[in-house]
């Protein structure tokens, strides 16, 4: 992986360029978040370059775990009682084991660390993937204006997405007159951002859509699923199916489902791919697949455990079960048997980024910082659609994140 910064030399005039796509961004994409939450610059006009190789072997790894994860979803199905240990909601657990989409997730997004061994997998985030304004928007655009030698590998995202949501509506009989709600925290200028994209970008037919907060969600008399006042059809959100069962109104949301009132453009059948208990599922069954799957879990998924004893001594995440994305992760060098929270959690083994010397500013300064780049692979129709990366010191968060588009050196 390589950097390839604009005008690395000349501070003044890289903040003027700066400076004016942001304000040009925030006009045209409502993009309200170029800092992040300690004042660096989250968007950045830098690039992050990989080669044809690394390239080449991120669509290989991609597909692999795909493969995987599709296998493994034939060995949930085949024993039910494997969704305790994904730590399922019981009224849930029919759901997700109803037909499902013949691809993954109608949205899904893999995150990596490139290793010195290749990539690596830290999660597979098949329910509430953000990034699409980045993605979809703003690297194309920089690539167009700044980085003209390089291959954009995000060229035609957006159509990609579409097609995919559109695919998910119709298979899951969207007709001219549904409604579908595309909901999230609206309250959030990052995420208001997002839900526009997602409703300018909505391919569901003449039919009508709305974007609405979750908080606002209710159950009408008839016992629809409503937005405010309107009853709608399909749900396209942010906010996993897992924590609308568990919230207050949570059985009322399940009997829509359980009528037929309501689905989900995501549908509940990628709840199996959102557990943190994932990982550790896949190395409890690895002896049972075949050689090439064995193989893959192997390559590219930490060893991951609910027993904590298999892992005392070693640098291990332990991630709340749970819990949104990147919330309650706990970094340990050598865990103890002192280290062990409450709750219900799982043990990853850490994986080793390499880092990368990045130009980080803050307040209009410049100093490079040691960064490790997490590495999203969007999953469309079950193809590596395209890249969202961010780097920070250590787990992303909103507190210490930047973005950098995504790139390929031509052979």
């Amino acid at each position: 992986m390589q950097l390839f910064p604009i005008l690395p030399d000349d501070r003044e005039a890289y903040l003027d360029r700066w400076e004016e796509d942001v304000a040009r961004y925030e006009e045209a994409f409502g993009f309200t978040w170029s800092f992040d939450g300690r004042g660096q610059h989250f968007y950045n006009l830098h690039a992050l370059v990989m080669s044809s190789e690394e390239h080449r072997r991120f669509l290989s790894a991609h597909q692999q775990v795909v493969d995987l994860l599709h296998t493994v979803q034939e060995v949930i199905e085949g024993h039910p009682d494997l969704l305790d240990f994904l730590g399922i909601p019981e009224s849930l657990q029919a759901h997700c084991l109803r037909q499902r989409l013949p691809w993954l997730t109608a949205l899904g997004r893999f995150d990596w660390y490139w290793t010195v061994q290749g990539p690596k997998l830290l999660e597979f985030n098949s329910e509430t993937p953000f990034g699409l304004v980045e993605s979809c928007l703003m690297q194309p655009q920089v690539a167009r204006t700044y980085h003209r030698s390089l291959s954009d590998p995000n060229e035609s995202l957006d159509e990609t997405l579409r097609r995919s949501l559109r695919d998910s509506f119709v298979r899951q009989g969207g007709q001219a007159d549904s409604v579908t709600a595309i909901v999230g925290f609206p309250s959030d200028p990052e995420e208001l951002s997002t839900l526009r994209f997602m409703e300018n970008l909505a391919a569901y037919g003449p039919g009508k859509v709305l974007i609405g907060d979750v908080r606002d969600l209710s159950i009408n008399s008839t016992g629809r699923l409503c937005v405010g006042n309107s009853p709608v059809d399909f749900l396209q959100s942010f906010y996993s199916v897992e924590w609308y069962a568990r919230d207050q109104g949570g059985p009322q949301f399940i009997d829509c489902m359980e009528k037929g009132q309501l689905r989900l453009i995501n549908p509940p059948s990628t709840l199996l791919l959102h557990s943190k208990a994932l990982f550790a599922l896949l190395w409890l069954v690895k002896p049972k697949l075949s050689h090439q799957r064995q193989e893959a879990i192997e390559q590219y998924i930490p060893y991951t455990s609910l027993d904590p004893e298999l892992m005392l001594g070693r640098p291990v995440m332990i991630k709340p079960l749970h819990n949104r994305e990147g919330l309650g992760i706990i970094d340990c060098d050598a865990l103890t048997m002192t280290d062990l929270p409450q709750g219900d959690v799982v043990y990853q083994e850490r994986v080793d980024a390499e880092p990368l010397l990045f130009p980080a500013m803050r307040n209009g300064r410049i100093r490079k910082r040691s960064l490790l780049p997490t590495i999203g692979t969007f999953c469309l129709f079950d193809e590596l659609a395209g890249f969202y990366t961010r780097l920070s010191p250590k787990i992303v968060t909103a507190q210490e994140v930047c973005w950098a588009p995504t790139l390929v050196q031509p052979d």
